[in-house]
């Protein structure tokens, strides 16, 4: 059992935990909310839940990029001396 989890299960995990983070995909346990509150027996319980599902406005519209106003103008000298990449 060790080597098989060690050899195994752990870069298999660490492999998909990296894709995960990456692509955003999170565990963040909704979709077992949504079935525990499904299956409860209380009615206020499914009152909520319908409440806090519910959307009553859109969503706002993300803002707009501002653009900096400011853009460095080129020196004219830049181009001729490459002190720096010299070294």
């Amino acid at each position: 059992m060790g080597y098989w989890w060690d050899r195994v299960v752990l870069p298999v995990r660490r492999a998909w935990l990296g894709v995960a983070s990456r692509f955003g995909v999170r565990q963040t346990g909704l979709w077992r909310l949504r079935q525990e509150v499904s299956t409860c027996e209380y009615e206020d319980v499914h009152v909520m839940w319908e409440m806090l599902s519910r959307t009553t406005a859109p969503a706002p519209a993300p803002a707009p990029r501002r653009h900096s106003r400011f853009r460095p103008q080129p020196r004219p000298w830049g181009g001729r001396f490459r002190l720096c990449r010299g070294f």
